[in-house]
């Protein structure tokens, strides 16, 4: 699930190998901007959204809140100046390549990436709500943060089953939806120094928080692991109120990470349940092959006691088992609508973690089986079928948004009007050669099939015909 990027084609220079020179009356071609970002290619990022007010700013750029122009919805817009890049080019284009790759209820969603001649625009789903640390100090108990640690970990299974490692865990990074009890969602933001394990970069320490930084992430050398300690560090903290050094300067800090030199003994800490203290004590050891892995914590009693004990009901299972979409076409632009309105379901989220038995951010074929089986249905001679009716990416798994397009009410979700806030839409007709480009991931045979089976002129198709041809096409 990624977002789509337009291409621009390179202009062709000639040049007289005798004369440096322009003739006067000649135009002079500009050269094209290198599509570095593998973002969409504008002059004016007020074409695609409305800038509202600023959120605010830092080292990583301009945070606006802003309205998505096509879709009416509300987002957060990231602008980084190019010009005050410099060596910081690489780790941003590691960031979108990341986060396009990224999709699961714990971590925040970014919708696509667009570079204008003078910025770079991340657009990011809006959180209306409170960062981690906020909230604990206005509520702070071991419940809720447990409740919010198990968010957390669910995230970072996910990322590091994809080989991913987020690398800068800390408070502000953190952020929390309004809400109350099991409606409150925990998210990870801020992937600046995110790597992929089998393609690592250079980490500029200066971005990173280095009270909550691992011993070997300061050394250079580094794995998934490093998220491990750090969430160690930010759950003392939180419980405690303070971060476990016994020195207060910055190479003070430094020395007691790298030698694992943390305060164990202090009341505020003994205070705390056995539980907590194991799991903080765990994930602190000094050797990352002795600390818990993501998927470990997940099963750790103090974070198991607090998980709302939801099963998925009956009527849902039904929905999974009955859903297909005839044509692989008309399920891609399902997926793309689901993705662009953005609509969060609580129920949803908590039926995907019911299912997710192992925590790896998706759904196999032996956890459906096993999701039926709770409720006594027994579906392996057709689990293949279901599976591949869900499976719109075809990689073998159920990913949370696949999940959300089976069990969404297309009934009540597909109306013209949320088509035009989809795709691009002129006179009640959507052009044919933009819906491709929203579709580009699809292939060629299965977009030939849809041309022959949607009625259109050769140009455009129309917004009803289109409404009509999907819900012909979906067994819900």
């Amino acid at each position: 699930m990624g977002c789509s990027n337009s291409i621009q084609e390179a202009s062709i220079y000639q040049r007289k190998t005798s004369e440096n020179y322009t003739p006067a009356n000649t135009p002079v071609t500009r050269r094209p901007r290198k599509n570095i970002f593998g973002a969409i290619q504008a002059n004016d990022i007020a074409n695609y959204y409305e800038i509202l007010k600023v959120i605010g700013s830092g080292s990583l750029g301009t945070l606006f809140y802003a309205k998505h122009i096509q879709t009416q919805e509300f987002r957060t817009l990231r602008e980084i100046n190019k010009m005050t890049l410099k060596d910081d080019t690489l780790s941003i284009v590691q960031e979108i390549s990341i986060l396009k790759d990224l999709d699961h209820p714990n971590v925040l969603k970014v919708y696509e990436a667009i570079e204008t001649p003078r910025s770079v625009y991340i657009a990011l789903e809006y959180i209306s709500g409170h960062s981690l640390m906020e909230k604990v100090k206005n509520t702070g108990c071991e419940t809720m943060l447990a409740r919010a640690m198990l968010d957390i970990f669910s995230a970072l299974a996910y990322l590091h089953t994809k080989g991913i490692a987020h690398c800068n865990i800390c408070p502000e990074y953190i952020v929390q939806t309004n809400g109350e009890g099991y409606d409150v969602m925990t998210k990870l933001i801020g992937f600046t120094c995110s790597q992929r394990m089998n393609d690592k970069q250079e980490i500029n320490l200066n971005k990173i928080s280095y009270t909550y930084a691992a011993p070997e992430l300061l050394k250079g050398e580094f794995d998934e692991k490093v998220d491990i300690w750090s969430c160690g560090i930010l759950l003392y903290d939180l419980l405690v109120g303070r971060l476990p050094f016994p020195s207060k300067t910055k190479t003070g800090i430094v020395n007691c990470i790298l030698h694992g030199d943390l305060d164990f003994t202090n009341s505020m800490f003994t205070s705390l349940s056995y539980n907590a203290q194991d799991l903080i004590k765990n994930m602190l050891n000094l050797d990352p092959l002795k600390r818990p892995t993501a998927q470990q914590n997940l099963l750790h009693p103090m974070l198991n006691a607090s998980k709302n004990k939801i099963s998925i009901s009956l009527e849902a299972i039904k929905k999974l088992r009955v859903f297909k979409v005839k044509n692989r076409a008309a399920r891609s632009i399902l997926a793309k609508m689901n993705f662009k309105l953005g609509k969060e379901d609580h129920e949803i989220i908590n039926y995907f973690k019911e299912i997710d038995e192992n925590f790896d951010g998706r759904v196999s074929k032996d956890e459906l089986i096993e999701a039926f089986d709770r409720l006594g249905i027994d579906i392996t001679g057709e689990v293949d079928e279901i599976m591949c009716n869900m499976d719109i990416d075809g990689n073998g798994y159920i990913d949370y948004s696949e999940l959300k397009v089976a069990l969404t009410e297309w009934n009540e979700e597909l109306k013209e009007k949320n088509l035009i806030r989809c795709f691009k839409v002129v006179d009640g007709k959507i052009i044919i050669d933009s819906l491709r480009i929203e579709l580009i991931d699809i292939k060629q045979l299965d977009w030939i099939k849809f041309l022959q089976d949607c009625f259109n002129d050769g140009i455009s198709i129309s917004v009803t015909v289109l409404k009509n041809y999907l819900k012909d096409n979906i067994n819900q």
